[in-house]
């Protein structure tokens, strides 16, 4: 595992942050194993991740309806009307889910995905105390010593995204923005290394054969 940690208030290194969520992801039990996959890979706002029931996934279409939002445990609507459009499922995320349905204790339509048994089913777990109690010490366990809060995830995964290659417009679907100005401005972070790349690319074009 990295020695130094990568995701801190969502700033991070392509390279470095797979291994150390990988390596999170081992010092979790179910159903956190599970929950940080899913915001790892979705970048859910933390209100819309406990506020998923499971009558909003889709496993035959392979796609989830963000319909509520969770905050202080009073439900209301997602943030803005972009944030209600269907999102995807990879393979690996309905596996995990489907996984954790079968084992939970909560697992008819109207059940939260994370149902608290504290609370009966009744109520989903506290985002703050999830994090608290089971996240970061998994987290020291794990070697990661910097920050890690719900947003973290979010703002990773659009730089990850970016990283990766993914256009600015697959970028802005998936994290539900209702515009590419909000993607680029505030999450997509360039990365040193692609900042280092763009500069090369330019420069070749001053330097090339016979002008040096």
């Amino acid at each position: 595992y990295p020695t130094t940690a990568s995701i801190r208030d969502g700033v991070a290194c392509p390279a470095a942050v797979p291994i150390e969520i990988a390596a999170l992801l081992t010092e979790l039990r179910d159903p956190f194993r599970t929950l940080i996959l899913f915001v790892a890979v979705t970048g859910l706002r933390r209100g819309e991740l406990f506020g998923l029931k499971w009558e909003d996934v889709d496993f035959h279409e392979a796609e989830m309806r963000i319909v509520r939002s969770i905050v202080d445990q009073v439900e209301g609507p997602p943030k803005t009307l972009a944030s209600r459009r269907p999102l995807p499922m990879s393979s690996e995320l309905m596996s995990a889910l489907d996984n954790w349905r079968q084992h939970s204790g909560y697992s008819d339509p109207g059940d939260w995905v994370f149902a608290s048994p504290q609370a009966l089913g009744m109520k989903p777990y506290w985002p703050d105390a999830v994090l608290k109690r089971h996240v970061l010490p998994a987290a020291k366990r794990a070697g990661i010593t910097k920050r890690i809060g719900w947003h973290s995830f979010r703002r990773t995964l659009a730089t990850l995204l970016q990283s990766s290659g993914a256009s600015v417009k697959t970028t802005q679907e998936l994290l539900r923005h209702s515009s590419p100005v909000m993607t680029l401005g505030t999450y997509a972070k360039a990365v040193t290394a692609d900042k280092r790349s763009a500069q090369d690319a330019i420069a070749a074009l001053f330097i090339g054969p016979g002008l040096e």
